[in-house]
C-alpha cells in the first residue's frame, strides 16, 4: 500500500501538466478521462471512509479502503499506458462496491447511481474494444435492475441515517463527474479526429509540407488578394534534377530522405508569410508573398545554392534543383500562373539544370 501511494501520487500531480512519455498524444483523452474518474473515486471513498469510521461501520470502511487501493491501481495502469487494465479495475471496484454497500444500507442513499458512472467510465474503451464496453454496460444495467428489484429503500442498518441526504448528494455528484468527463472525452476525440482529417486533406504525409490541393486554395486566395489591390507575389516551381537516378541507384528510401531534407531546406529559407508545397513527385511549388522580381530571385537563388552545397540523406549524396519563377499579374488565372512558371522551369532544365529562370 505504501509503495503504491509513494509511486502513484507524485506521478498523479505531474501527469496533469505532463503525461508520461509512454502515452501518445492521441491517447491523451483516454488518459485524462481515466485519471479524473480515478481521482473522483478516491475522493468519494475518502469521504465515505471518514463517515463510516465515525459511525462505527468498520466493514463498510474497509470497503472504502479497498476502493481507494483499487483506484490507485487503476491510475497506476493508466500512467503506464495500460488503459484496458485501468478500466477493468475501476469497473470492478464500482460494481462490486455498489452491490455490497447498497445491499447493506438500502437504495435511499443513492449508491446505485454510481452504476451510471460505471457505464460512462466503460466508454473510455469503446473506440478500442466495443464488445467489452457493451458487455460491461449491460452488466451494470442488470445489476441496477437487480438492486431495484430485491433491495428495499431502507434496511435495518440505520447507523448512517443522519448522513443520508449528504451521502445521496455526494454519490449523485460522483455519478455526474464521470458523465461530464465522458462528454468532454467525446468532444476531444471529435476535435482530434477533425484535425487528423484536416492534416490528411491539407498536408503531404512524407514531407509535412502543404499538398497540391491546399496549395491551389492558397494560390487562389493570393490571386484574389492581388486583384483587390493587395501586394505583389511571386510563384516558383522547382524540380530536383535527375531524381530518378537517385531512386534507381540508392533506392526509394534514400529518395524519400532526400525529399524530406530538400523540403526542410526550402521551408527553412522562407518567411512565415510564404508558402511551399510538394507539387508532386520531386517537384515543389512556392509562393513568395509581398515580393516582386527585385527580391524573389535572391530568395530562390539562396535556396538553390544551399541545396547544391549540402550532403543529403544517409547515402551522403548531393543533388541540385532547377527553378522557374514568375511575378503574378493582376487578374491572371491560377492555371495561367502555373503554366508560366512551368515553362520557365522547363527552360531551366533545357539550359543545363541547377539554375533559376525568371520572367
Amino acid at each position: 500500500m505504501n509503495r503504491l501511494l509513494s509511486s502513484t501520487i507524485p506521478e498523479m500531480f505531474k501527469g496533469f501538466s505532463e503525461p508520461p512519455r509512454v502515452i501518445s498524444e492521441e491517447d491523451y483523452p483516454d488518459f485524462y478521462g481515466i485519471v479524473v474518474s480515478a481521482l473522483n473515486g478516491i475522493l468519494v471513498n475518502l469521504i465515505l471512509l471518514i463517515i463510516f469510521v465515525i459511525e462505527g461501520g468498520y466493514f463498510l470502511a474497509s470497503l472504502s479502503i479497498t476502493g481507494i487501493i483499487f483506484w490507485l491501481t487503476a491510475m497506476r495502469f493508466a500512467y503506464s499506458g495500460h488503459f484496458s487494465a485501468a478500466i477493468f479495475v475501476g469497473m470492478f471496484e464500482m460494481m462490486f462496491h455498489v452491490g455490497v454497500v447498497v445491499s447493506v444500507i438500502g437504495l435511499a442513499y443513492g449508491g446505485q447511481l454510481i452504476l451510471w458512472a460505471s457505464i460512462a467510465y466503460a466508454a473510455f474503451s469503446y473506440h478500442k474494444n466495443k464488445m467489452i464496453t457493451r458487455i460491461v454496460s449491460y452488466a451494470c444495467l442488470i445489476e441496477m435492475a437487480a438492486l431495484y428489484a430485491f433491495v428495499p429503500q431502507f434496511t435495518e442498518f440505520t447507523a448512517f441515517e443522519n448522513y443520508r441526504e449528504f451521502i445521496f448528494v455526494l454519490l449523485t455528484l460522483c455519478s455526474a463527474i464521470p458523465l461530464m468527463t465522458v462528454l468532454m472525452f467525446i468532444k476531444s476525440v471529435q476535435i482530434r479526429d477533425r484535425k487528423q482529417l484536416q492534416n490528411h486533406a491539407n498536408f503531404d504525409p512524407l514531407t509535412g509540407l502543404f499538398n497540391r490541393g491546399f496549395f491551389d486554395t492558397l494560390l487562389e486566395y493570393d490571386r484574389d488578394t492581388l486583384s483587390n489591390g493587395g501586394g505583389p507575389f511571386c510563384v516558383c516551381l522547382a524540380d530536383i534534377d535527375y531524381f530518378k537516378k537517385v531512386n534507381d541507384e540508392y533506392g526509394h528510401d534514400v529518395g524519400d530522405e532526400v525529399l524530406i531534407e530538400v523540403a526542410n531546406i526550402i521551408s527553412g529559407n522562407l518567411r512565415k508569410s510564404d508558402a511551399v508545397c510538394r507539387w508532386g513527385g520531386e517537384e515543389f511549388a512556392i509562393i513568395l508573398r509581398r515580393c516582386d522580381m527585385s527580391d524573389g530571385p535572391q530568395v530562390i537563388q539562396k535556396i538553390r545554392k544551399t541545396i547544391a552545397s549540402k550532403v543529403l540523406s544517409s547515402a551522403e549524396i548531393k543533388v541540385t534543383m532547377s527553378f522557374g519563377l514568375i511575378l503574378a499579374e493582376q487578374d491572371e488565372a491560377t492555371d495561367a500562373l502555373i503554366k508560366r512558371a512551368d515553362r520557365l522551369l522547363y527552360t531551366a532544365k533545357e539550359n543545363g539544370r541547377n539554375q533559376l529562370v525568371s520572367g
